[in-house]
This record gives structure tokens, C-alpha cells and sequence, in this order.
């Protein structure tokens, strides 16, 4: 997201929220979230705002509507997909390298990471 994005998003929330902001502090706000979300999507911090604002008495803070963020330590959908290609990508490096077949039940599965404690 560039600053005239964020820009964008600190407008829809001033307009919703205006006693909560300082009109001589609209351009820090404005330089402090576009450098807080520089990493993030545009349109999706938008939804975020903009879902924030049907059901929220007060100002979001960047991290109420990054689309990133955690929701009581549980992943977003996002992140749930991110992590989900590292292993994808992960479990293909692997099956490129040696071929490990792991046994199914406990005590073989102990007997072989104990075998291959040397090997990590």
C-alpha cells in the first residue's frame, strides 16, 4: 500500500469517526499507517475498514483492520494460506531430496527419529 492509499483509508475513518481525530495530526496519521501497512493490500485493508466501521463504536487501530493480524491467537485466512504454501513448498523440496517413509504408529515412528537423531 503506497500513502496516498493510506490516505485513502484514514479519510473513510475520519469521516466516520471525526471527534476522534486531530485535524493538525492528519498527515502524521496519514505517514504512521502508510508506513504501518505498507506490506498490505490495498483493497483488503479497505474491506477491513469499512466492515470495522458497521459494527464498532470507536476507531479502529491499524491492527483492527490489517488484513494480516491474528484474531484471539488464532491465524487469518491469509496467514492460514501463507503457511500453508511454505509447506506445500517444503513437502515438494523434500520429495525431491531422500524419500522418508513414516511409520504410522508411535513407537516406530520414537524408533525411527531416534535413528536418524545424527542426520538432522
Amino acid at each position: 500500500m503506497n500513502r496516498d492509499q493510506a490516505k485513502e483509508i484514514v479519510k473513510v475513518i475520519t469521516v466516520a469517526y471525526p471527534k476522534y481525530f486531530r485535524t493538525d495530526l492528519l498527515a502524521t496519521t496519514v505517514d504512521v499507517w502508510a508506513e504501518a501497512l505498507e506490506d498490505d493490500d490495498f483493497e483488503a485493508v479497505m474491506k477491513n475498514a469499512k466492515s470495522y466501521l458497521q459494527s464498532n463504536k470507536f476507531p479502529p487501530t491499524i491492527a483492527d483492520i490489517r488484513p494480516t493480524k491474528q484474531l484471539n491467537g488464532v491465524m487469518s485466512v491469509e496467514q492460514t494460506r501463507a503457511h500453508l504454501d511454505k509447506l506445500e513448498r517444503e513437502r515438494e523440496e523434500m520429495a525431491q531430496g531422500e524419500k522418508l517413509d513414516f511409520p504410522r504408529d508411535y513407537k516406530a515412528f520414537k524408533k525411527f527419529m531416534e535413528d536418524r537423531k545424527g542426520e538432522v
